[in-house]
């Protein structure tokens, strides 16, 4: 019986170490107004920039006044009560805007 022991004990381990690692990667979500507030308050973030999924959600860009923090957000208008949710898909510090110097196609990015 000793010798299922160990191995049980190992097995078991990684499933724990496993299962918290997955729980940290997984989106942290509430009502965007509380994300939108949380960012404000703690991070000093704004909306810059957003665009339209192709499934109905918003994605927007989220920084701080000359991009030292950002985060991106996903909404979807289909939450609980109906109320819009977010979910925060990414975050980090030195966003910096460029524009392209050409675009495929010509200036203004269409075929000849």
């Amino acid at each position: 019986m000793n010798k299922f022991l160990l191995p049980l004990l190992a097995l078991s381990f990684l499933f724990v170490v496993s299962t918290a690692e997955a729980q940290t990667n997984r989106p942290q979500c509430n009502f965007r107004g509380e994300v939108v507030k949380l960012l404000l308050n703690k991070y000093k973030e704004v909306p810059t920039a957003n665009g339209i999924t192709s499934t109905g959600g918003m994605i927007e860009l989220f920084k701080s006044k000359g991009g030292d923090t950002w985060t991106i957000v996903l909404s979807v208008p289909n939450g609980p009560g109906g109320k819009t949710m977010s979910c925060l898909i990414a975050a980090g510090d030195a966003w910096r805007t460029f524009e392209p110097t050409e675009y495929p196609g010509g200036e203004d990015g269409q075929e000849s």
